[in-house]
């Protein structure tokens, strides 16, 4: 399904998703795959001047690169933001969303713990 992640190639875990994708490529016969299914949360905050999260735009969400301010218990880094106070689209348009929003925002997202 769209968003989960490939951890486990053979038995062999890895927390990087390039290393897998390269054992996989240089194997040769039958292998055994695991997946991890992200969990969709939701959470509404209030917005201070600075969230203490670090985003970056990706093609239908925003990326969260670093998270820090008491927040860390809720977002963590590589989750992926889906909503801005309801609203999907292009990582541009939640990214907006994000600067444009009032005293509270809320963000759903996807996390792989």
């Amino acid at each position: 399904q769209t968003y989960d992640r490939l951890v486990v190639l053979n038995g062999q875990n890895s927390n990087r998703g390039k290393d897998v994708l390269d054992q996989l490529k240089d194997s040769k016969g039958e292998v055994r795959l695991t997946f991890q299914r992200p969990e969709k949360n939701k959470v509404t905050i209030a917005k201070p001047s600075n969230l203490g999260v670090s985003l970056k735009e990706g093609p239908s969400f925003l990326l969260v690169l670093n998270v820090e301010g008491g927040l860390e218990k809720t977002l963590m880094g590589s989750s992926r933001i889906l909503s801005v106070d309801g609203q999907e689209g292009t990582g541009a348009k939640l990214m907006e969303q994000v600067r444009n929003s009032g005293a509270e925002i809320t963000f759903e997202f996807l996390s792989w713990l």
